[in-house]
């Protein structure tokens, strides 16, 4: 799990030391390839990706979803590189042996499944839209005048990167709160939400 330095991401932090933390731990994280040491401390039950994904759920949780956030200007960037360490297929076709040339011939998502590779996006959690959505539920967010473009933003990037649907849950939660449903741009973003 990433150490993270807490006093970085409080109130008493500026705008750029909060994000440079943001940064610092999100480019620590990698969900498509398991260091050598995550094999081997690992089980199947916790999977490769277990110290990434309780560094999330800790800065989803405690930082990303706080109203303190949420109203930084950088807010927004913290969140699209969030939901941009979700891997594409061809980012963990080529991991597990594919070769570029070998994309060019064949059916991403058929050999995801085939290659059994969409069972360890599941179980192993190699998605991050569910933090992004957990984030928007706070009714502070939707006051934010980037908010429309932010969302959709992780809306597309949930349904183009691998485990799309994976959150759909989470996306309906949030699409069912008052501060989602009220907001100007609600049709607009249940229109591409379902597409």
């Amino acid at each position: 799990m990433e150490n993270i330095q807490w006093n970085k991401l409080g109130k008493d932090a500026s705008n750029e030391e909060w994000l440079n933390e943001i940064n610092r731990i999100l480019e620590k994280i990698d969900l498509v390839t398991p260091t050598e040491e995550a094999i081997q401390n690992s089980d199947y039950d916790r999977g490769y990706f277990h110290d990434h994904i309780v560094t999330l759920k800790e800065l989803t949780a405690k930082t990303l979803s706080s109203t303190e956030a949420i109203q930084r200007p950088p807010w927004s960037e913290a969140i699209k590189k969030l939901i941009d360490l979700t891997p594409s297929a061809k980012d963990l076709l080529m991991d597990s042996g594919f070769s570029e040339d070998d994309l060019e011939d064949i059916d991403e998502e058929e050999a995801l499944y085939d290659g059994g590779i969409m069972d360890g996006v599941s179980d192993f959690h190699q998605y991050t839209a569910d933090f992004c959505y957990q984030s928007f539920m706070n009714p502070e967010v939707s006051k934010r005048s980037d908010f429309t473009e932010t969302l959709m933003y992780v809306i597309k990037q949930d349904s183009e990167k691998v485990g799309a649907g994976l959150s759909d849950d989470d996306l309906n939660e949030l699409l069912n709160m008052e501060h989602v449903k009220n907001h100007k741009d609600y049709e607009v973003i249940k229109k591409l939400s379902d597409s």
